[in-house]
């Protein structure tokens, strides 16, 4: 008697549209140390085996850089670290925080001939905590010549090679951005940080 009404539901139900388009998000993945672009292992082309693509319902919500890079990581069976870093548009690094609305017919990978890259970066292992909070002003910039230099958050957790260079630490922030914080204002303190001195 039970099967024969879940039979009845089932008839009931709608057929799924064969004409309903999948979105997808192309990508691809290079490794640390030049070693290039990977096959990667949801590859479906043949002749470039480098270009993944994952259906966008597959990503967890909210639907950030941060869960698009977590997806792609998994999926690659990669560990998401701070140094991992997501581009757009070939050179444009995306913050993990960056909203990406899957809906629309155009969004970051939604093109295979302008995927996104997954670029990881072992060296960046080690976690260090700033001690001060400083914002770099224009003046500041024009004096260092160089934009590459970070504004720090107090108590902000970042992520470092561990090598010191003339008195300061190559970073990667919590937003994903990469730069130099002086060693003053970073606490190696219990963060697995062993200082190298160079230069």
């Amino acid at each position: 008697m039970r099967t024969k009404e879940v039979a009845a539901q089932l008839e009931k139900l709608p057929e799924r549209s064969h004409d309903a388009e999948i979105h997808y998000v192309y990508y691809r993945v290079y490794l640390s140390g030049g070693k290039g672009d990977e096959k990667a292992k949801t590859s479906f082309d043949k002749s470039d085996i480098s270009l993944g693509r994952i259906n966008t319902l597959f990503i967890a919500p909210p639907h950030t850089a941060g869960s698009l890079k977590a997806c792609i990581a998994k999926v690659e069976g990669l560990r998401v670290t701070q140094g991992h870093a997501l581009y757009k548009d070939k050179d444009i690094l995306m913050s993990d925080t960056d909203v990406i609305t899957f809906q629309d017919k155009t969004y970051p990978g939604s093109d295979k001939g302008n995927p996104v890259a997954l670029a990881t970066d072992s060296k960046f292992t080690k976690r260090a905590q700033l001690t001060s909070t400083y914002t770099f002003s224009t003046a500041d910039y024009k004096v260092l010549f160089s934009p590459t230099w970070l504004s720090t958050n107090k108590n902000e957790i970042v992520h470092t090679d561990g090598v010191i260079v003339t008195d300061v630490y190559m970073v990667i922030d919590s937003k994903g951005r990469k730069g130099f914080v002086h060693k003053e204002r970073v606490s190696a303190f219990g963060m697995g940080i062993v200082g190298t001195q160079v230069g």
